[in-house]
């Protein structure tokens, strides 16, 4: 499939005091149209800041610099004016936050949010405008669209606001939706139909979707192909069921074992991985998982593992490899 978002080299500094802490190092992936890639991995492992990167969302003045190429639909974004930025973001990327309460404005209601994005950016009368986010509404599933409309964000359960979230993200029908935690602090039912939203939206519509996410097994469930970063840096990346089922990089099995499963006639005791992600102000010169891995040796401290050729389909970053042998995980979808 040919790439909608195309990322090399991506690195991002951003100031810390005196200091700058190199949160993405050397980052580079694809998204095609209509394909879920999921990305994984600790707190702190640099999952937001690429987001935002994507989306030219970090805060001015925090960063110290960005190198690299993010070329979306051939066209190189690092070079943006923020005026160019503000025309891109929310029309043809569009992002869902993690939470929906400080996404939303509490002073409007979830109607009038939405009726504001389709008059400003796709011009609609208020009256088109106002037809149009009830449609949207009822799309993402919400119950009683007409009357939800004219509520409050505060009037709403948190699976709700996440819905209206989501309306407000496609309203402007994106190419790529990126969506950073979208079920954090949903209950497991409004977590299962947030995300076959997401899915059924993608596929409808072929709209290219990356999913970042602590719940593994979520992304186990949903994304095409995943990626999971670690110290700032992607330690794998490859099909889902691949992955899960044949991890190769250290980390990625780690965490995999620390993942509760079900067995039939015995008891498994889940493993935790020793040791704390690496500081990104004081960052070792060789595998950033080394410190933690049972398996590193003088090469791992001092040496950067390679992540391989772009175009290999299942990439990972290791010096030791983990074997292929039993599945790991078992994937359905």
């Amino acid at each position: 499939m040919s790439a909608l978002l195309q990322v090399r080299g991506l690195g991002v500094w951003l100031r810390n005091g005196d200091a700058a802490s190199h949160v993405i190092d050397d980052v580079s992936f694809d998204i095609a149209a209509g394909e879920m890639l999921g990305l994984v991995g600790e707190s702190g492992a640099g999952k937001t800041v690429l987001a935002r990167t994507l989306l030219g969302l970090c805060r001015p003045g925090s960063v110290e610099g960005v190198i690299g190429s993010i070329r979306f639909e051939g066209h190189e974004l690092t070079t943006l004016s923020e005026r160019e930025w503000r025309a891109l973001r929310g029309v043809s990327i569009a992002m869902v936050f993690q939470d929906p309460m400080t996404a939303l404005n509490p002073v409007l209601t979830v109607g009038e949010q939405i009726e504001h994005a389709l008059t400003r950016r796709r011009g609609l009368s208020r009256a088109e405008a106002r037809r149009r986010a009830v449609e949207l509404l009822e799309r993402v599933g919400m119950p009683d669209p007409t009357r939800r409309a004219r509520q409050y964000p505060v009037q709403l359960s948190g699976g709700l606001r996440q819905r209206v979230v989501i309306a407000l993200a496609l309203s402007c029908e994106p190419k790529l939706l990126i969506a950073d935690e979208p079920t954090t602090a949903l209950d497991v039912t409004v977590q299962a139909q947030v995300l076959d939203l997401l899915d059924h939206l993608r596929r409808e519509r072929g709209m290219a979707v990356m999913l970042i996410s602590h719940n593994l097994a979520v992304v186990a469930s949903h994304a095409d192909r995943v990626a999971v970063m670690y110290g700032g840096r992607v330690a794998e990346i490859g099909p889902s069921e691949a992955l899960f089922v044949t991890p190769r990089m250290r980390y990625t099995a780690a965490l995999l074992r620390a993942l509760p499963r079900l067995h039939d006639d015995r008891h498994v005791r889940l493993e935790s991985i020793a040791g704390r992600p690496p500081d990104l102000h004081n960052l070792p010169a060789g595998c950033r998982f080394a410190a933690r891995c049972p398996h590193t040796d003088a090469r791992c401290a001092i040496q950067p593992p390679l992540s391989g050729d772009l175009e290999t389909l299942h990439r990972f970053a290791c010096w030791h490899p983990a074997p292929v042998g039993e599945p790991t995980l078992v994937v359905s979808r």
